[in-house]
């Protein structure tokens, strides 16, 4: 499976007016710096150790507004009073004002706040966001803050992911928390082993998704939903882990079971695909792919697309069909 990272570098800060909440006043050393870059942590890695214990857990309801009270410790208190101590705290996020949900006409992506309200009070997580924001933000930098005893913020994590060039892949500092971000794919962190390893053998999968059977109703066919038992073969190269073929059987399609499709390996994933044509003077083609990774539990795809005289000679009517599957390990 080929990982391809085409970006084009735009200087970009939020993409919409500023939503201002209260400003906590005062001044405090700076505590908000950016520490260079570290090698990439494990998939399992916590939270920097400079920072206290904080379960991963879900952080609680969203909040959007600032006057928005808070529970537990928080109880008299509101989300904008929080943010202001945040930027008290560490007054280089105090540009980041915008709180996600605030404004339903904002677009695109940028600085943001993402607000909780906890039992005990709140959890935030400031985001600085650069690079072609309207589309989604290339680099991004995420700092943690969960209220104590006191309802005070104290910092509780902090990452961030930086894509760089020469290299094609993103350069990660410390470890995402309560679900926000979703971690990046492993494949792209600076210094990834991307070699393939041997995944060789025999797979019990659900195939769940989609059919249109190839007819004489042609486009009346009607879509059904699928539900199919299928095995999946896959064989690597002794000499090459690289190379080598998917062959899916059950999906009762003789043009589709049983077929070998050449695959590329790369980790413990494969992307093979197959397209064919008859060799008669009437319409006949086919196109297959399989996507599967093994890296985190068995997932992927499977699609397969036909169109075809349904006799000969040409000029008699044809027919389309297709497969649109999700691939899930069979329970």
């Amino acid at each position: 499976m080929r990982y391809a990272l085409v970006l084009l570098i735009l200087g970009c800060g939020a993409t919409s007016a500023t939503t201002t909440v209260p400003d906590g006043g005062g001044s405090a050393p700076d505590a908000g710096g950016a520490a260079d870059v570290a090698p990439p942590p494990g998939p399992d890695a916590a939270a920097d150790a400079q920072f206290p214990d904080v379960p991963p857990s879900v952080p609680g309801a969203p909040v959007t507004q600032p006057a928005v009270g808070g529970l537990g410790a928080c109880a008299g208190k509101t989300l904008g009073q929080v943010i202001a101590a945040v930027h008290q705290q560490m007054p280089t996020l105090a540009d980041i004002t915008v709180i996600e949900g605030m404004d339903p006409n904002l677009g695109g992506d940028g600085n943001r706040i993402y607000a909780f309200a906890h039992d005990d009070g709140f959890r935030l997580i400031f985001k600085r966001g650069s690079g072609d924001c309207p589309s989604g933000c290339i680099d991004n930098e995420y700092w943690y803050f969960a209220t104590d005893e006191r309802c005070v913020p104290a910092p509780a994590g902090h990452y961030a992911s930086a894509y760089t060039n020469p290299g094609n892949c993103f350069k990660v500092e410390g470890a995402p928390l309560w679900g926000r971000p979703r971690p990046l794919d492993p494949a792209v962190v600076c210094g990834a082993d991307n070699s393939p390893q041997n995944i060789t053998g025999t797979y019990k999968l659900t195939g769940t998704g989609t059919r249109t059977a190839c007819t004489e109703k042609a486009a009346g066919q009607p879509q059904e939903r699928v539900s199919l038992a299928l095995t999946v073969v896959v064989f690597q190269m002794p000499g090459d882990l690289s190379q080598g073929t998917v062959t899916v059987v059950g999906t009762g399609n003789a043009r589709l079971d049983g077929v070998p499709m050449p695959g590329k390996f790369t980790r413990r994933r494969v992307s093979a695909s197959r397209d064919g044509n008859g060799a008669s003077m009437c319409l006949d083609q086919t196109q297959a792919g399989v996507e599967l990774d093994l890296e985190n539990g068995t997932t992927g795809t499977l699609k397969f697309f036909e169109a075809r005289a349904l006799s000969c000679p040409p000029g008699d009517p044809i027919c389309k069909g297709q497969l649109d599957l999700q691939l899930t390990l069979a329970k």
